[in-house]
């Protein structure tokens, strides 16, 4: 989920499929909840690479941008809401209000693990062309670059409250999650 439409976006070859079900299935008049989920924190270490503890670095085209990631399993815990009444009709923005940079991820790791980890924001071409030396497949390195710059942009960082009500408490965070990984 993004927080903008807009026809440049890097992501709107996923955005774009998910807005069109959804204007398609509200102009079948059927009754509807959509479930709209951010981007997956438990793909963050992907997203920084398996080995951030022995390089140190975290090198995405993120630049500044901030994220509002969060678990997929409290995505899950959210869609009970698909089993009560109350909820025709729905659009559920599925965020976490602490939004996050890979700079600030680069310091919780840092934080966590006792290591220097630092972040470096490449151009888009530029990150791609290092992930190509590293043998990480084309299909990847696009995904990663596109969430990147989409990040970069402004588009993944977004502020609803339907999660923590869905959930009844705050989603978890990012510092909560990483310690779990890094510690």
């Amino acid at each position: 989920m993004r927080n903008q439409e807009r026809d440049n976006s890097a992501i709107a070859f996923l955005q774009d499929s998910h807005l069109k079900t959804e204007n398609w299935i509200k102009e079948s008049g059927i009754a509807y909840t959509f479930l709209q989920n951010a981007t997956y924190l438990d793909m963050l270490p992907m997203f920084i690479g398996e080995q951030v503890l022995e390089t140190g670095v975290i090198m995405q085209p993120a630049e500044n941008g901030r994220s509002s990631l969060v678990l997929r399993q409290e995505l899950a815990e959210a869609a009970a809401v698909l089993t009560s009444e109350g909820h025709e009709n729905k659009a559920y923005p599925l965020v976490n209000n602490q939004a996050i940079s890979y700079n600030d991820v680069a310091e919780l790791i840092a934080e966590i693990s006792g290591k220097n980890i630092t972040y470096k924001s490449p151009s888009p071409e530029e990150s791609q062309a290092t992930l190509k030396t590293y043998g990480v497949p084309d299909e990847h390195i696009g995904l990663f670059t596109s969430f990147s710059v989409a990040q970069a942009n402004g588009e993944l960082e977004m502020s609803d409250n339907s999660l923590e009500k869905l959930l009844g408490r705050k989603p978890t965070t990012a510092k909560e999650f990483l310690t779990k990984v890094y510690v």
